[in-house]
């Protein structure tokens, strides 16, 4: 876990400095968002997605993943990330992402309520970014939940092991047309 004390600085890589009265240590965002988030030391957004290149530095461990994770990323008006909120983990072949758990997640949890949208991201272990059928098909899912909710879904990123992203919503516009 990661422990905070004071202040951080962030970097592009999805790595924040974090400085402590004695020491400083790294910790990777996530991890770090949650602990400021538990510690109501978290009073500035953490950035902004302005397109899908920007949501890799929030997801860059779970790149480098060997099994697949589930993550949501909560969103303000302005599109400053709240937080990263890992949804599920599976096997090196899938994971499941059950609908109630992920808005149990972002609704769940104070520090989300000035959220106002999200965005999927999952990784793949096998190194292809390129959606599965599941994917699609848990992204129509997804995406009708998050319209029902009132809470939209503006993307589902896939990210591979070797860097490279997939968006959902730019290869497959009419899932998030209105």
């Amino acid at each position: 876990t990661c422990s905070i004390t004071l202040y951080w600085t962030g970097s592009k890589d999805g790595w924040a400095t974090v400085y402590g009265w004695v020491s400083t240590r790294k910790c990777h965002m996530q991890d770090y968002t949650r602990a400021m988030y538990e510690q109501n030391m978290l009073h500035e957004p953490l950035g902004s997605i302005t397109s899908p290149d920007d949501v890799k530095p929030y997801v860059y461990t779970m790149t480098r993943a060997s099994v697949e994770h589930v993550v949501v990323i909560p969103l303000d008006a302005a599109g400053h990330v709240l937080g990263v909120e890992e949804i599920s983990k599976g096997s090196c072949m899938n994971s499941i992402c059950d609908i109630p758990s992920l808005f149990r997640h972002i609704y769940g949890n104070h520090a989300y309520d000035t959220s106002v949208s999200f965005i999927l991201a999952h990784n793949h272990p096998s190194g292809q970014s390129n959606p599965s059928t599941e994917d699609i098909e848990m992204t129509r899912k997804v995406k009708k939940a998050s319209d029902t909710m009132g809470l939209p879904m503006l993307d589902h990123m896939i990210f591979g092991r070797y860097g490279e992203s997939y968006s959902i919503a730019r290869s497959y516009p009419e899932i998030f047309a209105a």
